[in-house]
């Protein structure tokens, strides 16, 4: 039996996908729109049930858990950051502005302010998945409704054939 329902499928995943870009969006954390238009949210149907899948560019889930400290980011990304967020006009700067910034994010980790973590910058998809959780679980229990009553009409049918074979 299909358990997925294309409608209701294409429903929750804008609203995953639509949750995840606008907190992303209020962290701050949307530079270039790169990272924005890579977020997707697919439903799966497997063997043994549906499958939620979140994606986006590489450096997301870095976005969504920051850095510990003691991790060394990529100083090229951080360059390239420094540049797009107009905070150095040339590449010398940004590569000093750069260092300085990834030796403090090795020190104490990344998304921190005055040499404390800032968990506000963190989060994006949990937190998106926490506040949807609700509309999330109607969706799901719409699904399995649909499927649900699919699945007694075909075996209240097949008794029917059953019976009248009898």
């Amino acid at each position: 039996m299909k358990l997925k329902e294309e409608a209701i499928s294409t429903q929750l995943e804008n609203l995953l996908t639509n949750a995840m870009i606008a907190k992303f969006k209020d962290q701050g954390h949307n530079v270039t729109g790169k990272g924005i238009a890579s977020i997707k949210t697919v439903v799966k149907e497997k063997a043994n049930g549906l499958i939620i899948e979140i994606s986006g560019e590489d450096y997301m889930g870095k976005q969504d858990s920051g850095l510990p400290a003691g991790t060394k980011p990529d100083l090229a990304g951080l360059e390239r950051w420094v540049l797009q967020r107009g905070i150095a006009s040339d590449m010398k700067s940004a590569k000093r502005i750069a260092f300085y910034i990834g030796r403090n994010m090795e020190r104490i980790g990344m998304h921190s302010r005055n040499n404390k973590i800032d968990l506000t910058k963190r989060g994006f998809i949990s937190t998106s998945i926490e506040t949807s959780a609700p509309k999330i679980n109607e969706l799901l229990f719409k699904m399995f409704d649909k499927n649900f009553d699919l699945l007694v009409k075909n075996l209240t049918t097949n008794n029917e054939k059953l019976i009248i074979e009898l």
